[in-house]
């Protein structure tokens, strides 16, 4: 009897000890899952750092080029009016010289009205620290020069001398003559006259004013330019 008594009180501490294990174990696995659930929300809540914006550099500034200097040009020219030169034909050969020199934009012109000699152009020029000069004149052919005047010769009768000199030394840089012919100003011997921005009115003035054009553009090709379209088109 006693050891049934014993046996029965046994098995009951057993149950007691097993449901007290179970919810020992019940109550440790609850907290290690409120721990881990706790760790999750905090990692969540955890906020994440910025990404910085890269700041742009500062643009660097380009160098402001300088204009190329000009080369300046003094133009002189011997002007004198002979019995079969007339003041005409030198106002056009000057005024065309001129203003072809003008649209090379490398060259800047100053001119003097003063009758100049070749001589005399040189002795400027050796006087210039700068300035080159520009000589030119307008001649009659040795063959055709008549000193009565009494048959003026036709345009291309005349040639254009014209020379360049350097500044300080006075030495030749360029120098010729341009031989005015009957086909300037016509193309297959039809005459197209001279460009609408040049002085010309009569059709025997056309040569004077291509003449002029050529003799300017041997001036530029002493530079070593190349000569620009007439009339800057």
């Amino acid at each position: 009897m006693n050891s049934k008594i014993s046996l029965s009180m046994s098995s009951s501490v057993a149950r007691r000890l097993t449901r007290a294990l179970c919810a020992s174990l019940f109550v440790f696995a609850s907290v290690c899952a409120a721990g881990a659930q706790s760790g999750r929300r905090v990692q969540r809540q955890q906020e994440i750092a910025p990404v910085p914006t890269p700041t742009p550099e500062p643009e660097a500034k380009k160098p402001v080029q300088e204009a190329a200097k000009k080369i300046t040009l003094l133009v002189l020219a011997d002007n004198a009016i002979s019995a079969q030169t007339s003041s005409s034909a030198q106002s056009i050969v000057m005024q065309t010289f001129g203003q072809r020199l003008r649209e090379a934009t490398s060259f800047e012109l100053n001119t003097e009205s003063t009758r100049t000699t070749r001589g005399e152009a040189t002795r400027k020029a050796k006087e210039e620290k700068e300035r080159f000069v520009v000589w030119l004149s307008l001649k009659v052919n040795g063959s055709d020069y008549d000193p009565a005047g009494i048959n003026r010769p036709n345009p291309e009768n005349y040639h254009i001398e014209y020379g360049v000199y350097a500044p300080v030394t006075g030495k030749s840089i360029s120098y010729g003559n341009v031989y005015l012919r009957a086909g300037y100003g016509s193309i297959g011997g039809v005459r197209v006259g001279a460009p609408s921005c040049y002085p010309a009115t009569f059709a025997y003035e056309y040569e004077f004013v291509y003449g002029a054009i050529d003799a300017a553009n041997r001036v530029m090709k002493a530079f070593n330019l190349v000569p620009p379209p007439l009339c800057g088109r």
